[in-house]
Parts: structure tokens; C-alpha cells; sequence
């Protein structure tokens, strides 16, 4: 299931962390598209199953399959809070193997929750709970 619901008393926030997203994909900086973030679904393309990882260990899986690509582009595709407590990223990636001259594409579906307001009422931020990247 790509989306799970929450209970009720959800807020949504303002907007999705789309650009932080763009940004911390194209840097390789995986903590950054984590945050906030506890465990982590993640599915690579290959076939292989999903996997439930903290986000440390899902940053560390990142790293490695990204460590030979570098990023040529990164776009936000899509964006929208679906349902209450929960939103999706779309981001698709063009990317280069080290000593590849071929562009590569694909795409990287980001899955959010929130639960809840801080104090003041401010909706908590939006936090990965799961990542799929698809060719």
C-alpha cells in the first residue's frame, strides 16, 4: 500500500517539502529527504521487495545506489496532499553513470504523513514514511 491513513485530528500542512525534496535528491543528501522521518519504506527498481528501514539505514541504501549517478536534472512532477495526514511527491531524475555518456530517467515517488498540530495550532511538517524509485 502506498498510503496509509491516519487517525483522525490530522492537519495538513501548508504545502508539500517538494523543493526540499528536489534539492536534497540532486545533492545526494539523503538525510535531508529523510528528516524528520523514523522508518522508511523503500523499493528500488530491479524487482526487488520493499523494505522497511530506519531513516539512517534508508539514507545509507540511497547512498549506495546512487554513488556511481550523477544528477543531470531533477523536476517535481506532481504534488498534492491526497487525503488527511497524507501527501505524495512525484520527482522524476535524469542522471549519468560515472563514465556513461547516456542520460538516464527515473522517477522517485515520495510518500508523506503528518500527524496533528504543534502548539499554536501549526500543522506538523510533512515526514518521507515511504520511497520508490521506478525506471
Amino acid at each position: 500500500m502506498l498510503f496509509a491513513l491516519l487517525g483522525p485530528g490530522a492537519q495538513a500542512p501548508t504545502e508539500l517539502p517538494a523543493e526540499t525534496a528536489r534539492a536534497a535528491w540532486l545533492r545526494h543528501d539523503f538525510a535531508g529527504l529523510l528528516v524528520g522521518s523514523r522508518r522508511v519504506v523503500i523499493q528500488l527498481p530491479g524487482g526487488q521487495p520493499a523494505s522497511t528501514l530506519s531513516a539512517d539505514q534508508a539514507a545509507a541504501v540511497f547512498h549506495g545506489f546512487t554513488r556511481r549517478a550523477r544528477e543531470v536534472e531533477v523536476s517535481v512532477q506532481a504534488a498534492r496532499i491526497v487525503d488527511e495526514g497524507q501527501g505524495y511527491l512525484v520527482l522524476r531524475r535524469s542522471f549519468q553513470v560515472v563514465g556513461a555518456s547516456e542520460t538516464m530517467v527515473q522517477w522517485v515517488f515520495v510518500s508523506y504523513q503528518w500527524e496533528g498540530a504543534e502548539s499554536g495550532g501549526q500543522p506538523r511538517p510533512a515526514r518521507a514514511v515511504e520511497v520508490r524509485i521506478v525506471q
